[in-house]
């Protein structure tokens, strides 16, 4: 009878540290904002501060129809230690905005002439 009992205290202990370990994980929250751009990339956002729909690039798009973020680039983070340049024009056309640095930045308010104008962005600078 004890031997019974006791395979049900260790089952019963086996299944709590199973709930409670499953709980910590379900508390690990997802990255936000900027955080969710993976390093070695350039990243684009529609919000400000990384918020909205992101896009990430490691060469570059000549149409970003194709990520559904044309004319949609409101914040930009560089985690490459490549310059990309930003085009107002399809392939590679039109006025170019390079970004070298590698600090998470808003179009918005800084540089406000330039916010959702984007159609597409290589992995150069502007030449």
């Amino acid at each position: 009878m004890r031997k019974t009992f006791a395979m049900l205290g260790s089952a019963a202990a086996l299944v709590l540290t199973l709930a409670t370990t499953s709980a910590q994980a379900a508390q690990t929250a997802p990255a936000a904002g900027y955080d969710r751009c993976p390093a070695g990339s350039f990243c684009i956002f529609d919000g400000a501060n990384g918020t909205g729909t992101i896009a990430w690039f490691r060469t570059g798009s000549p149409d970003l129809r194709g990520q559904s973020m044309d004319n949609r680039t409101s914040s930009y983070w560089n985690r490459t230690n490549d310059a990309f340049a930003l085009y107002d024009g399809y392939n590679y056309g039109g006025s170019c905005w390079s970004v070298f640095t590698h600090e998470p930045s808003n179009l918005t308010g800084r540089y406000p002439e330039w916010d959702n104008r984007f159609s597409s962005l290589t992995k150069s600078a502007c030449g």
